[in-house]
């Protein structure tokens, strides 16, 4: 998976020269690698801001590396989504109706990637790899 990261913290990186020097510099912009790679679990309130992201309330815990429970009010109703990538299920329940488990999708599993890169740049389990630093936006390879 190949992503674009152009984030608030890679704005310290504009004075890097190579894509691995800027990959550095914003891991300790996070804290460095040692408090990075510490990191187990993490919970993220999301909350779309109503003027250019519509979309529920939702609530995430991430328990890296292989697993993430979603929450979120979908107008009068609720919905959970548990994601076990290590036993290859997942499962869904929408305003108490519950729902049979099922396989992991792609999209699931890049979510695991995702929520590692988006929110730590880097953990434990998965060290992306810098690619190409061009005009400020550098490109890794997760």
């Amino acid at each position: 998976m190949r992503l674009w990261i152009a984030l608030a913290v890679l704005a310290v990186c504009a004075r890097a020269a190579d894509p691995q020097a800027a990959w550095q510099q914003a891991v300790e912009a996070k804290g460095g690698r040692e408090r990075l790679h510490a990191v187990h679990s993490l919970a993220v309130y999301l909350r779309p801001a109503n003027v250019n992201m519509a979309g529920p309330l939702s609530t995430w815990l991430c328990v890296f590396p292989d697993r993430y429970f979603e929450f979120e009010r979908l107008g009068s109703g609720e919905r959970a989504l548990v994601v076990d990538a290590s036993n290859d299920r997942a499962g869904t329940d929408a305003t108490g109706v519950k729902r049979q488990t099922r396989h992991v999708s792609g999209g699931e599993r890049d979510q695991l990637v995702l929520n590692q890169v988006l929110y730590l740049l880097e953990s434990a389990w998965l060290q992306p790899r810098p690619m190409e630093l061009k005009h400020n936006v550098l490109t890794i390879e997760a």
